[in-house]
């Protein structure tokens, strides 16, 4: 219709009921003020639909206290509105807060067994301001307590004094808490953070009160953080310091999963494949992980590993993994949604970061990706510093990697190798040579079990344990895997990378992608020691 007056009502109406639940997904101080303010709703429908609802309520808001449909003090707080999203991150609701290291370690809930309060910390949400609230706080906590359907026609109290909020960007959402006398005890008592059980055992703070300021994220509780340990020093540059041997070194390299082909062709090998989840499951099996373990992952790639691990943790449970790829750290959200599990980026010592606020974790597992690191050894080291002591460590490799090429010595696997080899004569691509830079198998922990062992072992872990994992899977499998960008360059010289598009095509013409072979994996775990 062209002319809106000759809109039928039912129609109109069902516009106005579209805003106010578009109004209340923003976050419920926004979803309140519009169903409050209904008579500046039914103005802005009529209005050309913009992006932001905030933006637009203040204009509609205007026009409906100047023909006084609402009471004038309507437009202050609309006006009040647009100042709040400065502060709240993002206005559709989502926030910023996956940005915020603080919020990737801190609890969803208050810990329900009363006997590890001791292993907690609580502190304030450093990512909330102090804002002025220009109405009643108290008048403002009850018009937020109304669920939707139940809001009262807008008419604020004005305060006696001054009054404030915190507000900033959440884990969930937008973070709004006007300070009342009892929130503004809990924030004297958090002047510098405090143990769990200390705070709840304070006059006028009971569990209930906490618990609801965890929820709320107007507080964090963190689970042994380093400034909760008497041993360790109050000072954060040093304990950071202690636990990297440099700070150069903490940044990780990406290395070739951050490249749009290789992390494409990745992606979609794990997508037909069950190669990988099939390891993972045998590798989670043999470190053992309980349902309210807290896991860590080191190089969790497209997530397949990731999922295998959140199928056995329980509500409880917990997984912190890491990835030195940006392209996969980006990717990863897309992937799996889990409010157990955060993604970082970094490798061994950013997981040894996270432990420092944890206290260390329970199980560490690395599937298909330790011995990428250029310098394994060295990555042990940090390993050993994610796990608390007697946690335990779980990592998968390519049995050839560590002097058992049985598998690859076959009838079969020999019948797959010589027509490799004719490809490469067919197409003169030749292998790496001892001159090629990156070559792979140079470390010293590679090349058999007992030179890993005792890198674990000079690592500070005990108790290893090596269990062989077989596969079996086609050739044509087994050709696709050697099509990663990474496998068949690694097959390349340097001078000749270029071409291994053309190495690729010479073998399938030359493999018969039905020759039954074998994938041999082996499994290694360890115990943290004390």
């Amino acid at each position: 219709l062209t002319d809106g007056a000759r809109e039928p009502a039912p129609a109109r109406s069902a516009r106005v009921e579209a805003c106010v639940k578009r109004a209340w997904y923003i976050g419920p101080v926004v979803g309140t003020a519009f169903e409050a303010m209904r008579p500046a709703v039914k103005r802005l429908v009529d209005a050309p639909r913009q992006a932001d609802l905030v933006d637009e309520i203040r204009p509609a808001t205007e026009r409906a206290a100047a023909a006084e449909e609402l009471y004038f003090v309507a437009e202050g707080y609309a006006g009040w509105l647009e100042l709040l999203k400065m502060y709240w991150g993002r206005a559709d609701g989502a926030g910023n807060a996956e940005n915020h290291w603080h919020y990737r370690l801190a609890r969803r809930a208050m810990p329900e067994d009363e006997a590890t309060w001791d292993q907690y910390v609580v502190m304030l949400n450093p990512y909330l301001n102090r804002l002025p609230l220009p109405f009643d706080a108290r008048w403002n906590t009850e018009l937020l307590r109304r669920p939707p359907g139940e809001v009262p026609r807008f008419k604020p109290r004005p305060p006696h004094g001054a009054n404030y909020c915190l507000v900033g960007p959440g884990r969930r959402g937008p973070v709004y808490a006007p300070i009342t006398p009892k929130l503004n005890g809990l924030m004297i008592k958090l002047k510098a953070p405090r143990r769990l059980d200390e705070l709840v055992a304070m006059r006028e703070m009971s569990a209930e009160d906490v618990a609801r300021a965890i929820a709320d994220e107007v507080v964090l509780c963190h689970h042994k953080p380093f400034h909760a340990l008497p041993e360790r020093s109050f000072n954060l540059l040093e304990e950071l310091m202690e636990h990297a041997d440099q700070v150069e070194q903490r940044l990780e390299p990406p290395g070739p999963w951050d490249e749009e082909d290789q992390a494409e062709a990745y992606a979609a090998f794990c997508a037909r494949s069950s190669l990988y989840h099939d390891v993972s499951v045998a590798l989670v099996e043999a470190v053992g992980v309980a349902d309210d373990a807290r896991v860590a992952e080191l190089g969790f790639g497209t997530g397949v590993t990731s999922r295998v691990i959140l199928e056995r943790l329980g509500a409880l449970g917990r997984l912190v993994a890491a990835d030195p790829a940006p392209r996969l750290v980006e990717g990863i959200y897309g992937r799996i949604e889990d409010g157990r599990a955060r993604f970082v980026l970094g490798a061994s010592r950013a997981l040894a970061q996270v432990a420092l606020f944890e206290g260390g974790f329970d199980r560490l597992v690395s599937n298909a990706a330790l011995w990428l690191a250029r310098d394994i050894a060295d990555e042990l080291r940090a390993a050993r510093r994610v796990l608390a002591p007697g946690g335990r460590f779980g990592f998968s490799i390519p049995a050839e990697y560590l002097g058992d090429p049985q598998h690859l010595l076959t009838e079969e696997a020999l019948t797959v190798s010589a027509a490799i080899e004719r490809a490469r004569a067919a197409t003169g691509v030749r292998p790496p040579g001892p001159d090629d830079a990156g070559k792979f198998g140079q470390d010293a922990a590679l090349g058999s079990v007992d030179a890993m062992t005792a890198a674990l072992t000079a690592a500070g872990f005990t108790d290893i344990q090596v269990q062989r994992y077989t596969r079996p899977w086609p050739a044509s499998e087994y050709l696709d895997w050697v099509a990663l960008p990474v496998v068949i360059g690694g097959m390349c010289a340097s001078a000749d990378k270029a071409r291994a598009g053309e190495l690729m095509a010479a073998i399938r013409d030359e493999v018969d992608g039905d020759t039954p072979l074998e994938t041999a994996w082996l499994l290694l775990t360890a115990t943290a020691a004390s």
